[in-house]
C-alpha cells in the first residue's frame, strides 16, 4: 500500500509569465514518489487567472515544479494562487522510532473519526505533529488527517476518509512524526 503526503502551499508572485519552484516533502519518501499539482484559477473582479503547473520533477526528499500564467505570455501575476499537490509514493522515512509512531486507527460509521494518541512518556514542551494514514491493507481508501491538536502528553486529530463520503469498516493505520523545537 502506498503512503500519501497531501498539502497545499501559497505560491510566490513572478515579473515573468512562469516560474521555476521547490516544494520539499513535511517527511521525505525512501524514493520519488508520484506527484500530481494543481492551481485553481483566481477572479479578481471579472479579470479570471488561470496557471499550469508543468515539469514536475521529484525526488524523496520533495519535488521542482514550474506554474506557467496561461493565456498570456507577456504577464507575471501579482496574486499568490495556492499550489494543491499530492504526492503518492511506496514508503514515507519517519525520522526515528523515538519520534515517530503508528497505531491503528479503527472502524467508523461516518466518513470521519477523532482520535486520540498519547506518547509513551511526556515530551518537555508541546511538539508539532506530521501525520498521514495508510489505508487497510489491498483496499483503494485515501485519508486526509486534520485538526491536529497537540499537548506534550499526545495529540488529537481527526482522520477523515476522502475517496467517498463512507466510513470504513478496515482498520487503517495513522503513522506520525513528532517534531519538537528547541
Amino acid at each position: 500500500m502506498a503512503d500519501i503526503l497531501r498539502g497545499v502551499r501559497p505560491i510566490l508572485n513572478s515579473e515573468t509569465y512562469a516560474r521555476e519552484f521547490r516544494l520539499e516533502f513535511p517527511v521525505p519518501f525512501t524514493s520519488a514518489p508520484q506527484v500530481s499539482a494543481e492551481i485553481k484559477p483566481i477572479s479578481i473582479g471579472d479579470n479570471v487567472t488561470n496557471f499550469v503547473v508543468a515539469a514536475i520533477t521529484p525526488d524523496d526528499q520533495g519535488f521542482n515544479f514550474i506554474v506557467i500564467r496561461a493565456g498570456q505570455q507577456h504577464l507575471g501575476w501579482q496574486e499568490n494562487p495556492l499550489l494543491y499537490w499530492q504526492a503518492t509514493g511506496e514508503e514515507v522515512k519517519l525520522p526515528s522510532p523515538r519520534n515517530s509512531g503508528a497505531q491503528k486507527v479503527g472502524t467508523s460509521p461516518t466518513d470521519s473519526l477523532t482520535i486520540r494518541i498519547n506518547f509513551l512518556e511526556p515530551l518537555s514542551r508541546t511538539p508539532t505533529i506530521i501525520a498521514w494514514v495508510r489505508g487497510a491493507f489491498r483496499f483503494q481508501q485515501t485519508f486526509s488527517v486534520s485538526k491536529i491538536q497537540p499537548d506534550v502528553n499526545g495529540f488529537s486529530c481527526t482522520v477523515t476518509r476522502t475517496d467517498t463520503k463512507a466510513g470504513w469498516d478496515q482498520n487503517p493505520v495513522i503513522r506520525y512524526s513528532v517534531v519538537v523545537g528547541k
